[in-house]
């Protein structure tokens, strides 16, 4: 294994700091990323995982850094692996996830971002169904919407996928961009984002109604037996709902809210009405039980503790994540296995047509 001299330095300080609470470990390989160094360790025979795992204060402190992350063991392999922030933080363009997003076929393909090993991740938004965005202030989370945005807006057209935004704080880019694909205009106020949410409920039955009279299941088989020739039928688009910062919805009706997201989201995935949600605050009683179990894919970014992590993944992780440049864990439906991944940022100005 070739390294060069600083990763070799950190690599003798994680074994010589393990091997002060007996445990004997060699370093296997160290992988580079854009914010962050991977070190994978190979511990003796007989040494639990649980044992590395609550030596992460440990490592921080021998090696000088306010966040060091420990995977044990990291998954599909028999090592453990220690994340290390890099000295100097890069961050991800978003045009290069542009071949990816136009040779998927998903029905709202999204860009997610990069792994550690220089793996771009692209997921059909239509599969999450609805997806969860939860971390401190300036962690990432609007870049990560204007992201998701500007995925759509150069893959799919107004008659495959309509926008609903509701932006309470003023802080997407969308404010300042010609969307074709917005529903309506964005909404800004919280009393105006309830009411759109009565109308997004009748939305659903109408939907609904429109499936049974087909006798199809969902709106892929709905869109898939529409003929082009006959006027008097129309495809259904995909109905993107982003809500950024919904605790202010919280605040004036909560339990309102909570009633109508219980109500959309089940059928949300039938329909073609997708919901993306961040907030600030991860406390339980802005992600609330009756929210967090119609949300099957989250995101989290930096949080400020492990009781934080919890309510939004349910498990520890994300309070170990860097405070910048889009840095967070993102669970996808049906797996418990977060993958840490880094946004991407986007330039060329607010202009998505820019890419192509």
């Amino acid at each position: 294994m070739q390294i060069n001299h600083y990763d070799f330095c950190i690599s003798k300080t994680i074994v010589e700091t393990l091997n002060c609470f007996g445990i004997k470990s060699e370093i296997i390989s160290c992988t580079n990323g854009m914010l962050y160094t991977l070190y994978e360790i190979k511990v003796s025979p007989g040494t639990r995982a649980l044992s590395v795992l609550c030596h992460e204060e440990d490592l921080a402190v021998a090696l000088y850094e306010e966040k060091v992350r420990i995977i044990a063991p990291i998954p599909g392999k028999r090592t453990i692996g220690v994340e290390v922030p890099n000295i100097i933080g890069c961050s991800v363009n978003f045009c290069s996830f542009v071949p990816e997003l136009e040779k998927s076929s998903g029905a709202i393909p999204i860009v997610l971002g990069m792994d550690v090993y220089g793996n771009r991740y692209v997921t059909d938004l239509a599969g999450c169904p609805h997806l969860l965005i939860a971390g401190n202030p300036r962690t990432g989370k609007t870049t990560f919407i204007n992201s998701l945005i500007h995925s759509i807006l150069l893959t799919r057209t107004p008659a495959d996928v309509k926008l609903a935004l509701i932006d309470t704080k003023d802080t997407l880019y969308a404010e300042r961009m010609e969307i074709p694909n917005l529903l309506f205009p964005i909404i800004t106020e919280p009393k105006a984002a309830l009411d759109f949410f009565d109308y997004l409920f009748e939305e659903k039955e109408r939907r609904l109604e429109l499936l049974k009279a087909k006798g199809v299941r969902n709106i892929s088989e709905y869109n898939g037996c529409i003929s082009e020739e006959d006027p008097s039928n129309q495809r259904i688009p995909y109905l993107v709902v982003i809500v950024d910062e919904y605790s202010d919805l919280m605040l004036e009706d909560g339990k309102w809210f909570e009633s109508m997201i219980g109500q959309i989201a089940p059928k949300g995935e039938t329909v073609g009405i997708h919901l993306v949600m961040s907030t600030n605050r991860c406390t339980s009683d802005v992600i609330t039980g009756v929210i967090k179990t119609q949300f099957p894919s989250q995101l989290a970014f930096a949080v400020l503790s492990g009781l934080n992590s919890r309510i939004v993944i349910d498990q520890l992780g994300a309070e170990r994540l860097l405070d910048h440049i889009g840095d967070f864990l993102y669970c996808a439906k049906g797996s418990r296995t977060p993958l840490r991944l880094q946004g991407t940022d986007i330039i060329n100005g607010d202009n998505p047509f820019l890419y192509k």
